[in-house]
């Protein structure tokens, strides 16, 4: 429904009042999922020395496409012969955003967005993945420009907590190039740092990450540092998929100047199935090879080393004195299945 006035005096005028209810996409385009959309307009255009100019304010009600639920959101805009520029408010629960975005005429897209004080325990959107507590900050900048998207990304948390972990602040920006057509391919750059994280018995003063190459597969490292306790290094390549695998794993634990060191060539994890190839755990230790499958109906664990110091490990891990000391030989080769069982 639509209703309002037309003046074709000088300067002309249009104002226009459009109510929408229950809207499909469907009716313009055949392939959008199924919608149910409610959205109240108000239009305005007006010519003024020679330009057109357009203006338009309204708000969008709670609704679904598809499967993802839109929160409410409110919206104003203006347009100055073919340059759009807007704003908007999404009230999704415990997670209002700001936007801003700029339509040009050569089509480049801009969009801001920016989240203040945001209590992540009240998020609604992340609480099937995220049950902990903790406050954030939150900016956004994407630009799209004939195909190619450039966007970065600023997050600062501060006192968050889950299932046992807890981080006092982090501030994290990360950055994402390339062309649309090869969302895979988009070229990543992150790098997080923070301070006092906890874990269980395990506390480390200084927290640094970093993430690099392509999305779907970039290298990942990060560094735990203490120090009045251990420290830990870790860089691999990371494929996202299922399985999640990982690639070219190295890992370092460090404490009063004893190291220990380990490699994995592959490590595969899904929903079913866990795989460790060639993994060396080498230093301060002595050496230790091995490999291992595990499935829900079966496993295989292969495993030797010679000589192994077995106070290195408890001194890195920081057991307390005389729980692990010596040295020790190990040979392993047992596998497990429905119907076969063997072991040495």
């Amino acid at each position: 429904n639509a209703n309002g006035n037309l003046n074709l005096a000088s300067p002309i005028r249009l104002r226009l009042g459009i109510e929408g209810r229950q809207l499909d996409l469907r009716a313009l385009w055949p392939q959008a999922p199924a919608t149910s959309i409610d959205v109240d307009t108000d239009f305005g255009l007006h010519v003024e020395k020679g330009q057109v100019l357009v203006d338009l304010g309204g708000s969008l009600k709670p609704t679904t496409v598809g499967t993802f639920q839109v929160p409410a959101v409110d919206f104003s805009g203006n347009a100055v012969d073919t340059t759009f520029t807007g704003e908007a408010k999404l009230h999704d629960q415990g997670l209002p955003l700001d936007l801003g975005f700029s339509i040009y005429p050569d089509g480049k897209i801009e969009l801001d967005a920016e989240a203040k004080r945001v209590n992540l325990a009240e998020v609604e959107r992340i609480k099937p993945y995220f049950d902990g507590s903790g406050t954030a900050d939150m900016r956004v900048h994407a630009a799209l420009d004939h195909g190619r998207l450039d966007t970065n990304l600023t997050l600062d948390v501060r006192g968050v907590t889950y299932q046992g972990v807890a981080l006092k602040n982090a501030h994290l920006t990360a950055g994402a190039k390339g062309s649309l057509d090869k969302v895979d391919q988009l070229a990543l750059d992150a790098r997080l740092t923070g301070k006092q994280l906890t874990a269980g018995r395990f506390a480390f003063a200084d927290v640094s990450a970093t993430a690099r190459g392509p999305l779907r597969s970039p290298v990942v490292s990060t560094t735990l540092k203490d120090p009045n306790g251990p420290s830990l290094d870790a860089r691999a390549t990371v494929a996202l998929g299922n399985p999640v695998s990982m690639r070219a794993i190295t890992v370092g634990v460090s404490r009063d100047n004893v190291e220990i060191r380990g490699d994995v060539a592959r490590l595969d994890v899904s929903d079913d199935r866990v795989l460790v190839s060639d993994l060396k755990l080498y230093g301060a230790s002595g050496e230790l090879r091995g490999n291992a499958e595990i499935t829900p109906g079966a496993f295989s664990v292969s495993a030797q080393g010679q000589n192994l110091d077995l106070s290195a490990f408890s001194r890195v891990l920081g057991l307390p004195r005389g729980l692990l000391e010596g040295r020790a030989s190990v040979k392993v080769d047992a596998a497990a299945g429905n119907r076969t069982e063997r072991g040495t």
